[in-house]
């Protein structure tokens, strides 16, 4: 019986923390098709990937964002985004982008006006 309820008020858990993170209008993630043009690691801080046209956010569009950035502290995706960031530049292929539309997510040193969070890259064929 107390695993029951153990395991219940896990599911019951998960379940308001995935609804308030779905609501949480500062957390959408959008996808981006991106031909790179720049790939960097600037040490202690963040790696960036940077696209020859902008992701348009903002309510008006505003604010045109060519740089998509991830902490050097998640190292491991780091390389793997350099991995696809770097073949995409030498083979001349594109890749899509998953970044947070909200700079409050950004890594440090990724700036509000041109800059969001990288959540994941796809290399195009």
């Amino acid at each position: 019986m107390f695993k029951i309820i153990v395991q219940a008020c896990l599911v019951i858990t998960m379940m308001f923390s995935l609804s308030a993170r779905a609501e949480d209008p500062m957390a959408p993630i959008v996808s981006k098709n991106c031909t790179p043009t720049e790939v960097a690691v600037i040490f202690n801080s963040r790696f960036h990937i940077k696209c020859r046209s902008p992701l348009r956010t903002g309510y008006y569009g505003e604010v045109n964002v060519y740089f998509f950035s991830l902490s050097t502290n998640a190292s491991v995706n780091v390389d793997y985004a350099m991995k696809l960031a770097t073949e995409a530049i030498a083979s001349s292929k594109r890749l899509t982008l998953w970044v947070r539309t909200s700079p409050s997510y950004n890594p440090n040193g990724c700036k509000s006006n041109n800059c969001r969070k990288l959540t994941g890259v796809t290399l195009l064929d």
